[in-house]
């Protein structure tokens, strides 16, 4: 297996473990119901066909975890980071209350890997059966599931019952790659390091399909729709190369002259050096002048915000 360092070409066709993500499993008869309830986006629009991107929020609207909400067999299924499993079963169940829903840790029923590359849907194809087309579709067949994601190149996320091996043609690499290609596609993910401290729009959710302005009352709601239709979004999600050899992490804090006003999101080592980070920042700072990790200073991908 490659690290980022030996490997060189994103585009290439690859293959990583994403056991980093973890699952939820929601099943009963008002499971629907209630992740509409506590999600941002229309659970209604799930189905085995299509998947989206979405997020538990606290009652400021601030993002608890975010997390892929596919559907698979009857159930619901939340993919999100391995370390937010347990602490979003904790509290999803708080809500639960009379409603017939049951939540389970799936995270070791299910096989997790990532295919990305110029050749993936091909070699897809040739190694299991034709994938979805279109970003944010899936499908299931002999227990086998397939999410479309977004990507510089074709992205796939394949969840199986048993250990898939016959994918000859591709490069293993570690999921430093596959972080970077999340990065790369503007896809920020919440974890603990950055729990309740964004709305969604802070970090460029509503362009991304991971936000419903229509689907009715949820927790934060009231918060995130007041931003969408009578505020003035004051940060958004940007896209910077840091040069360093230190790790930028997920929470720290991004400085004018000793001024906090932004925070990176996620980061990943990138093949040529530095750190690629998605970061949250107060846009008038980025139009006024240079921002700063510690010493270091961001390199803005053209200098604008991802949409």
């Amino acid at each position: 297996m490659k690290n980022i360092n030996q490997f060189k070409d994103l585009k290439a066709d690859l293959i990583t473990d994403l056991s980093h993500l973890g699952l939820i499993k929601v099943t009963g008869s008002d499971a629907k119901q209630f992740l509409q309830g506590q999600s941002t986006n229309d659970i209604n629009k799930v189905d085995a066909e299509h998947h989206q991107l979405n997020a538990l929020c606290n009652h400021k609207g601030r993002i608890i975890v975010s997390f892929r909400v596919f559907k698979r067999e009857e159930a619901f299924y939340l993919l999100l980071p391995q370390e937010s499993v347990a602490p979003t079963l904790k509290r999803l169940r708080m809500y639960v209350l009379r409603s017939a829903v049951q939540l389970e840790d799936e995270s070791d029923k299910l096989v997790r890997i990532g295919i990305s590359g110029t050749n993936s849907q091909n070699i897809v194809t040739d190694c299991l059966f034709t994938p979805p087309s279109e970003i944010d579709t899936s499908i299931t067949n002999n227990s086998i599931t397939i999410l479309r994601i977004a990507g510089i190149v074709p992205r796939y996320i394949i969840l199986s019952e048993t250990v898939i091996d016959n994918f000859h043609k591709v490069i293993k690499v570690d999921n430093q790659v596959w972080q970077l290609l999340d990065i790369m596609a503007g896809l920020p993910i919440i974890g603990l390091a950055t729990t309740e401290e964004f709305v969604p729009q802070m970090i460029n959710y509503h362009n991304i399909n991971g936000v419903s302005f229509k689907k009715g009352c949820y927790t934060g709601q009231e918060i995130i729709a007041r931003v969408h239709y009578l505020g003035k979004l004051k940060r958004k999600l940007y896209l910077a190369k840091i040069d360093t050899n230190a790790l930028p992490k997920a929470g720290d804090d991004l400085q004018v002259d000793g001024e906090k006003v932004g925070k990176i999101v996620n980061s990943a080592q990138h093949q040529a050096g530095g750190f690629f980070v998605l970061a949250s920042i107060i846009i008038q700072h980025v139009e006024a002048g240079d921002i700063y990790w510690q010493t270091n200073l961001l390199q803005f991908m053209d200098n604008q915000a991802l949409s």
